[in-house]
């Protein structure tokens, strides 16, 4: 976020970039304009957030773990607004690897099938990736399918038998989980810089029964949050993309076309055979040019 000027009682920063905030939830902040005929003007501006809200996006998420991560270690960029006050959960004015903590049992302590986390309005602060990933259960393990890395994970799953993340953790992330019954929460980071590849990346596993992802929020380095799908392979929602005589194509991230046809019947059925990963989906129009690429994960 970039602010020429900002004033708040006898406090004033001018080009303060990252901007970082270390008021009280509540007060009033004014902001000055530099530019154009309201040159001069003020707006106030009452700024009030929630405990652990250091990406001051109005939600608490597994965002604000990786951007106090990158405060921690001086990886903010020159667009970041951090919010100190919030992120000192300690309350010792100071950011560290206590903080890192106390946030991450402060995610662990929401629900994490709730609407209104999930689903909450975001500010104007608010900053998601392009990439976009799949998390779903194959054979025993939880696959992540990701275009791009992916540096901090909030995860929940609801499974018979007891979820094991060591591959996670040989990936190098701290990980930490709650349980309650059959619903399994877990929150991984790195505080080395660790991340899980882009591509197709085993990163939990399990015994018995058929577990389900039920919700989940990943970010990559510069706390960008990553669109995720759940559960999902080429289903017929996704095959319904291709009209009776269609032509169509399935493209790698790299170009590569690895399959193609017409009609929804034939993409699902090519879909079907393919492992987990994320695929392009394109579609002739009848001006015989390939339409937009869809993203979609297969499994």
């Amino acid at each position: 976020m970039l602010l020429d000027n900002i004033a708040l009682g006898s406090l004033t920063l001018v080009n303060s970039y990252p901007f970082v905030y270390k008021q009280a939830s509540g007060d009033v902040i004014q902001f000055e304009n530099y530019y154009g005929d309201a040159k001069g003007s003020t707006i106030p501006v009452r700024i009030t957030f929630e405990n652990g809200d250091s990406s001051f996006d109005g939600v608490v998420d597994v965002a604000d773990l990786q951007t106090t991560i990158n405060y921690m270690f001086d990886n903010l960029t020159e667009t970041d607004c951090f919010n100190f006050t919030a992120a000192d959960l300690w309350k010792d004015e100071k950011i560290n690897a206590q903080d890192v903590v106390k946030e991450v049992d402060l995610l662990l302590a929401q629900d994490a099938t709730s609407s209104v986390r999930r689903n909450a309005p975001r500010r104007v602060l608010r900053r998601d990736s392009d990439s976009q990933a799949g998390l779903m259960w194959t054979g025993g393990e939880l696959m992540l399918v990701s275009d791009a890395p992916v540096a901090a994970l909030d995860i929940t799953v609801r499974a018979d038998a007891p979820t094991d993340w060591t591959a996670l953790k040989r990936l190098g992330f701290a990980v930490t989980t709650h349980t309650a019954g059959d619903i399994t929460h877990v929150i991984a980071y790195s505080l080395t810089g660790a991340e899980v590849p882009a591509g197709s990346t085993a990163i939990a596993s399990t015994a018995a029964g058929a577990p389900t992802v039920v919700a989940a929020t990943l970010t990559d380095r510069a706390a960008r949050t990553v669109g995720v799908t759940l559960n999902a392979g080429i289903t017929t929602a996704v095959g319904s993309m291709a009209e009776a005589g269609d032509s169509w194509r399935l493209v790698t991230p790299q170009g590569i076309v690895v399959a193609q046809g017409k009609g929804a019947a034939a993409l699902r059925r090519a879909a079907a055979v393919r492992p987990a990963e994320i695929l392009l989906l394109q579609i002739r129009r009848a001006d015989g040019r390939w339409s937009n690429t869809q993203k979609i994960t297969t499994k």
